[in-house]
């Protein structure tokens, strides 16, 4: 059974090819923000590095987004 404070959430989220990963992450976080809204760190990979993708996601949800290498 997974821990409660440590739980992995796998999303598979399907966008046109002109939208980069970053919008389309944004995206899905805001047509879903209910099963976000419990979620208080999002690890993400280089792709999606940048002060304004931390800033809009920590808006939307408040998680902190920390970027691993």
């Amino acid at each position: 059974m997974p821990n409660a404070d440590k739980q992995e959430i796998e999303v598979n989220y399907i966008t046109r090819a002109n939208i980069t990963d970053r919008d389309g992450a944004i995206a899905l976080v805001t047509l879903n923000l209910e099963q976000f809204k419990l979620v208080r760190t999002m690890m993400v990979d280089s792709g999606y590095t940048g002060q304004n993708f931390a800033n809009e996601i920590s808006s939307l949800t408040s998680a902190k987004v920390i970027v691993v290498k």
